[in-house]
């Protein structure tokens, strides 16, 4: 309604819709269970909901006769501000949660399931697919050390799992079309907007150290969340007091509560996200109430033993064209249709027979609950301590991880309505919706992953598995035994050392910033490749003594000097980032490969059974937001790596993975060494010269005409029409604070 319509605004609509699809009479009733459900914390959520929207209202209205006291994006656009309800506060906190959840993805897991069977058999076929899925990787790096089982199914039913015919085909019958010409109606102020609001996503993190471990015998924390960057930014800085109310921090827009980085009297906090599993397919078993055939879309499914009608909704809309954007008006009809599971994605087939695909989410209806529990962070009565703060963390529904510090204590608890399931049922793979594989409560908050000081004195998070035994969700791929937390921990073990075990905030700080130009992959992996190679020669070993100076300096992705175009060890960034990917295909093409490979920006960027890039460099997804090394190759690389050097690392691939590795191990150091000689000729033509010493790009950067530390900078998404200059990259939250209390208040 503000910019006008868009091929990317409406995919959100869309998406939002499938996850969401709430009427107004559904977001009020969520308002009116608050008090239901939470008491007296649920009456003064609504009431500080209805002040916030009366407040945001008084401003609009002043607005209409004052045009001066709006952003000048509203002239540019001829936007009209229109009033603010509390159901709308609820809408912006659905868009919230539903991306702060993780699961749902069991459909494409099926998908690799069935391929991995086609190729390798069925049991080598499953045991492949468990060891890429990683559930619960014994070397997985853990943000605590004690054990908080959970998830982990015990005996399988299969009978419960449900497969379709095609679990990577299109569904049918989902409004999935955009309008017709809708990328014709663009203007500068269109941006792609569809990760706006989406919490956590990619580069939140925090170091916490204890005050055994600190020059002032306080504790310290490092910490932030990441939220994209865009101008102006999607949040708020708030400082909210009242009487028994005492918060400062940041909220999103159109939530009024201060939520992902924040502080109370004498206490501060951060999140991460938990992707913990919260959302699962569910496949409705199709019927017909009136009798006859079932139809390809029917409306009609089975729970227990009654055939049930779905209920339907029209959503309508229309995109009016703003000034200085071609093209007409856009109408957008969304048809949606619910079982009691959720809404429906669309239909398929099982064994020939339509079914329908139904997402089911457990915050679905709960969107305003983790309000709760941000009122009581910010009740000095309510939350005044550690075991005060973890406990009313209950709450909330949204899946992160929470952060502490106060002048005593650090401590980490994982928040998230997350659903206790079936112990018989696959939690990677869809299951059917007709009640057998329900969901059988929530999991209590006694066993979301906790603790109060750790014995070691620290606690790290960078979207890392929780703690032992917390079992993956079906779209994590990446809690295996290489993950980025890893950087952060190295290099405050490296502080520590250098300091005496006694650390400053500007040490606490390094830490965290020596960790952010750090390049994961030639940290991780490149050690393990350059001893496999063994003994090179020629313009291999020219290439293998850059990669060798590269990681004895770190591996890091910065410039000596701030005023360089050019990367410190520029040659050696641009072979590895040439090479790379090319060597993860070599060893894994002769497995994955069949399945077909994706490309970006027309480069090989990842298999498609198996989506998650090669390489998630600080642009391997071409979107130059900065986020990097979150993907589960790296530790898939090393593994391998290990195996085809005679260790014997304890989550080695089976013999169902191992034996393909390159068509046969023993092809590996030979395919591998081609991949350097490949990358060899592609660069010298990107660089117009054999002199490997001089290379300062690589086939991307080339075809882009910039410098690979150009390519690598943090672009903001202009939202408005002042925009932001580009940023050097770091692998960084967007937004960081350092925090310690030297004493209470």
């Amino acid at each position: 309604s503000f910019v006008g319509p868009s091929c990317s605004i409406e995919d959100m609509d869309h998406d939002q819709l499938l996850a969401a699809g709430y009427s107004h009479a559904q977001l009020a009733a969520q308002l009116a269970a608050l008090p239901k459900e939470y008491g007296t914390s649920g009456r003064q959520v609504v009431e500080m909901i209805d002040a916030y929207v009366e407040g945001i209202n008084r401003y609009i209205a002043a607005s209409r006769t004052n045009p001066s006291l709006l952003p000048v994006d509203y002239a540019a656009v001829d936007g009209v501000p229109q009033d603010w309800t509390p159901e709308d506060v609820v809408a912006t906190a659905s868009l919230i949660g539903t991306e702060a959840t993780a699961g749902g993805t069991e459909l494409a897991a099926a998908g690799l399931l069935r391929y991995l069977e086609h190729r390798l058999g069925t049991s080598a076929g499953q045991r492949a697919f468990a060891a890429f899925k990683e559930d619960n990787d014994p070397a997985a790096p853990t943000t605590i050390s004690k054990r908080f089982a959970s998830g982990e199914p015990h005996g399988v039913d299969h009978t419960l799992t449900a497969i379709p015919d095609d679990p990577l085909a299109p569904l049918r019958g989902t409004p999935t079309d955009t309008t017709a010409g809708c990328d014709l109606t663009q203007t500068p102020l269109q941006a792609d907007i569809t990760s706006l609001l989406r919490p956590g996503s990619g580069d939140s993190n925090a170091l916490l150290v204890s005050g055994a471990h600190t020059v002032d015998g306080h504790p310290m924390a490092a910490f932030g969340p990441e939220l994209g960057y865009y101008a102006p930014e999607v949040l708020m800085e708030e400082d909210l007091h009242a009487p028994g109310y005492d918060a400062a921090g940041s909220a999103f827009p159109g939530a009024s509560f201060v939520i992902t980085i924040g502080r109370g009297r004498d206490f501060a906090w951060s999140a991460t996200t938990a992707s913990t599993d919260q959302n699962d397919i569910r496949v409705e078993e199709l019927c017909n109430q009136i009798g006859g055939a079932v139809a390809a879309t029917q409306p009609d499914y089975r729970y227990g033993n009654q055939c049930r009608a779905m209920s339907e909704r029209d959503f309508n809309e229309v995109g009016l064209t703003k000034l200085g954007g071609p093209g007409a008006p856009a109408v957008i009809d969304h048809k949606l249709f619910f079982t009691r599971d959720g809404v429906v994605d669309g239909w398929t087939t099982l064994g020939g027979r339509p079914v329908a695909i139904v997402t089911q989410r457990s915050t679905f209806m709960h969107e305003a609950d983790s309000l709760v529990g941000l009122l009581r962070w910010g009740q000095p009565r309510l939350t005044h301590d550690a075991e005060s703060f973890i406990r009313n963390a209950d709450p909330i529904s949204y899946s992160f991880n929470w952060l502490y510090i106060d002048d005593h204590h650090i401590a980490y608890v994982v928040s998230g309505r997350d659903p206790v399931r079936n112990p018989h049922a696959d939690p990677d793979l869809p299951t059917w919706g007709t009640g057998q594989a329900a969901w059988r409560g929530l999991l209590p908050a006694s066993q979301h992953p906790h603790q109060i000081d750790p014995a070691d004195g620290v606690l790290m998070s960078w979207n890392n598995k929780p703690a032992p035994g917390f079992t993956a969700s079906d779209d994590m791929y990446g809690w295996g035994p290489v993950h980025r937390v890893q950087l952060i921990a190295h290099q405050y073990r490296s502080e520590l050392a250098r300091h005496n075990d006694r650390l400053s905030r500007a040490d606490l700080v390094t830490a965290v910033e020596q960790a952010a130009t750090q390049d994961l992959t030639g940290v991780a992996v490149l050690p393990a490749l350059l001893r496999y190679l063994g003994k090179t020669s020629g313009h291999l070993e020219e290439m293998r003594s850059q990669l060798r100076w590269w990681v004895d300096a770190g591996a890091h992705r910065r410039s000596t000097h701030p005023a360089d175009t050019q990367y410190a060890h520029a040659a050696a960034i641009a072979i590895w980032d040439e090479t790379y990917p090319d060597v993860v295909r070599a060893l894994f093409d002769h497995l994955f490969a069949a399945g077909g490979v994706s490309e970006v920006d027309g480069l090989p960027s990842a298999y498609r059974v198996l989506p998650m890039e090669f390489a998630l460099t600080p642009n391997g997804d071409g979107t130059h937001h900065g986020d990097g090394y979150y993907v589960g190759w790296e530790g898939y690389a090393l593994t391998a790596l290990r195996q085809l050097s005679g260790e014997h690392p304890r989550d080695g691939f089976p013999a169902a993975v191992f034996d393909q590795l390159c068509g046969g191990p023993s092809h590996c150091r030979s395919a591998i060494r081609a991949a350097f000689a490949e990358a060899f000729h592609r660069l010298a033509a990107a660089n117009g010269t054999t002199k490997i010493a001089r290379w300062t790009a690589d086939t991307a950067t080339a075809a882009q005409h910039t410098t690979m530390r150009g390519y690598d900078r943090i672009t903001f998404m202009s939202l408005g029409i002042v925009g932001e200059p580009d940023m050097e990259w770091q692998n960084r939250p967007t937004y960081q604070q350092v925090v310690e209390f030297p004493g209470r208040s």
